[in-house]
């Protein structure tokens, strides 16, 4: 008699506790996974530090430009990415930094900042990878005139 009433009693029990987990453990489930998906996906802005890049002319240097960079990556796994690849980076940026000014670039067209930034964006992609690099925001840029070219 004892065994008829010890199987129902814990199907029920085994029941109560599946409902129970579905009832209340699901929906706690599902807003931590959200809550994690959201933080993934969070921009994150990542400052590196300053770009020193020599302008040279007809052999000579003739200007220096100092540029702080902002990245704005698309959440914590491109951050990481960023950390672990600073250096290539810092190389990319650099040399697309090297390229546009040694073109006469910023002398010609100082106010095209948006045409810079978007360059370079297009160099911290091809180092990071596609849609890591949500902008590049140029943070300070300051010229300064070390020789004139005679």
């Amino acid at each position: 008699m004892r065994r008829i009433l010890l199987i129902p009693l814990a199907v029920l029990l085994i029941g109560g506790t599946g409902i129970a987990a579905w009832k209340f453990g699901l929906p706690y489930y599902e807003e931590r996974e959200l809550a994690a998906e959201r933080e993934r996906s969070e921009p994150r802005f990542t400052t590196l530090d300053p770009f020193v890049v020599p302008v040279i002319e007809r052999g000579v240097v003739t200007r220096q430009v100092t540029l702080v960079l902002s990245l704005e990556v698309a959440g914590v796994e491109a951050r990481d990415r960023v950390e672990r690849l600073r250096a290539d980076l810092r190389d990319s940026l650099f040399t697309e930094l090297y390229g546009l000014l040694g073109r006469r670039f910023m002398a010609e067209r100082p106010d095209q900042l948006s045409i810079l930034a978007s360059r370079l964006k297009v160099a911290a992609e091809r180092t990071l990878g596609p849609e890591a690099v949500l902008a590049v925001s140029i943070r300070n840029i300051h010229h300064k005139h070390l020789a004139s070219t005679s």
